[in-house]
């Protein structure tokens, strides 16, 4: 299959794009849409890394939702009055 750069595309600017594809996982299909339209590389780039972030499922992080100074002291209060029970004559 050959495809017919746009006048203002270089072959290497063809490469680079069938490159950029390939390592963000891209199809060729996607890569020959991209140099059909002679899209600018960083635009292709831009392209690509909204696409995977929309995609991708959220970040897993440290933080968790803290529970309140209440919450957290009848927590500690509950097992302390177990364990006080456990050791009562």
């Amino acid at each position: 299959m050959t495809i017919s750069l746009p006048q203002d595309y270089s072959v290497a600017d063809a490469l680079r794009t069938i490159e950029t594809c390939i390592l963000a996982g891209a199809s060729m299909r996607e890569a020959r849409q991209f140099i059909i339209a002679g899209t600018p590389i960083a635009e292709v780039r831009a392209t690509l890394l909204a696409k995977r972030a929309e995609a991708s499922e959220p970040e897993i992080d440290s933080h968790h939702a803290a529970k309140s100074g209440t919450e957290a002291a009848d927590g500690w209060n509950a097992a302390v009055n177990a364990v006080n029970k456990t050791l009562e004559p």
